[in-house]
């Protein structure tokens, strides 16, 4: 059956219509943050929470200006801190995109190596594991 061009669909709404929430539901707006009214709901998405101020050290030295990171790359350079030595991968603290905040912990200047190591079990095959070389003081955060 074919519509006229301008007949609604049955249910559709109108782009200015207001979308029905549960009680403790949040209705996103496709409208821009700078362009809604004041007082309008906002989501904590983009939001880091964790955040960390660090110094690389040379020798003792400061080397370049201090470092601020945060969320998930301030996560991963604490458990790198906190794993010294013997580093850490995903198989002892899982999390999605080690490997790309690994990536960009490495585009700040941290010298970071990677060791793969093989696994047996039900799925064998290979991870990594990374080990943070770069002498790190930490200026403002959580250090554990």
């Amino acid at each position: 059956m074919m519509r006229a061009p301008n007949e609604k669909r049955r249910g559709s709404r109108s782009p200015n219509s207001e979308i029905p929430t549960a009680p403790n539901e949040i209705a996103f707006s496709a409208t821009p943050r700078h362009q809604q009214p004041l007082g309008a709901p906002m989501s904590n998405s983009g939001r880091a929470r964790t955040r960390m101020r660090v110094q690389i050290l040379d020798k003792g030295e400061p080397l370049g200006s201090p470092i601020t990171v945060l969320g998930r790359d301030a996560w991963a350079l604490r458990v790198l801190i906190e794993a010294g030595k013997r580093g850490f991968s995903s198989i002892d603290k899982p999390a999605p995109r080690t490997a790309h905040y690994i990536f960009k912990l490495r585009k700040f200047g941290f010298a970071i190596e990677t060791i793969t190591e093989m696994h047996g079990g039900a799925y064998p095959g290979h991870h990594a594991r990374y080990v943070l070389h770069s002498n790190v003081a930490i200026l403002e955060g959580q250090a554990a």
